[in-house]
């Protein structure tokens, strides 16, 4: 029901296999692509369905007062959270980090099916701290930097300094397989966004319990934080907002 393309979506369910879809969200008309059989299903879910990136009201409330809204979003896969935040968001303009080479080509066709011109923009990068080169492994949501320098793994991309480069948000969501902990132990932190909404991962992690670790770094950030879940695998999300 979330898009109006509903029985070509079900075909492509029940017939298998992996396909590329195009599909219109009902309720905004905003355009996003999806490849059955694969994650992304998973994905469309998560943030459509069980709108995890709800944000609470009260950090919905001072992300509605700027215009423009700026939003960075890091791990940014095939665009789904770009196209929940412009569909949420009227003035929001989104800056998109995405290193792996697939994931940005589905990314990059869901920019140019919708108008938002110059307000959606897309940068083919790792998320880090420092430019450089790194190695990616994996491929789809779960793609993660593996080696600085460029390393062994499945693929060398380029890796930009998004605290230095990118800081000054209203809205950051970091979504980035586990280089999360490198950005949450600098100490340009604060000034990357004034929101935060974080899914945090074991990998990486030398603090003891990912969700603790990940609360205690945003509150000593000076983030109020609200904790959205822990899935028993050790990953999770929560949001963090700065007064």
């Amino acid at each position: 029901m979330l898009v109006r393309e509903r029985c070509r979506f079900l075909a492509r369910e029940l017939v298998g296999g992996r396909r590329l879809g195009r599909y219109t969200l009902r309720d905004s008309g905003v355009v996003v692509h999806l490849r059955h059989g694969t994650p992304d299903i998973h994905t469309f879910d998560e943030i459509f369905y069980r709108r995890l990136y709800d944000p609470p009201a009260a950090v919905d409330r001072k992300l509605k007062a700027p215009v423009p809204l700026a939003v960075l979003d890091l791990g940014a896969n095939i665009g789904l959270a770009g196209a929940y935040f412009l569909a949420r968001y009227p003035s929001a303009c989104v800056v998109a980090v995405e290193p792996e080479p697939a994931n940005a080509a589905v990314h990059r066709l869901t920019i140019a099916a919708n108008d938002f011109g110059k307000r959606w923009r897309l940068v083919e990068a790792a998320a880090g701290r420092a430019r450089g080169k790194v190695s990616l492994l994996g491929a789809f949501v779960d793609s993660r930097v593996q080696a600085q320098d460029g390393g062994a793994g499945d693929s060398v991309v380029d890796a930009i300094d998004v605290l230095d480069d990118y800081a000054g948000a209203d809205l950051a969501k970091i979504d980035i397989e586990g280089s999360e902990w490198d950005l949450l132990g600098d100490d340009r932190f604060p000034a990357l966004a004034t929101a935060i909404v974080l899914e945090y991962h074991p990998e990486g992690c030398s603090g003891g319990r990912a969700s603790e670790a990940a609360r205690d770094a945003l509150e000593g950030h000076g983030f109020v934080v609200t904790p959205l879940f822990e899935d028993p695998r050790g990953h999770g999300m929560l949001w963090g907002v700065r007064d």
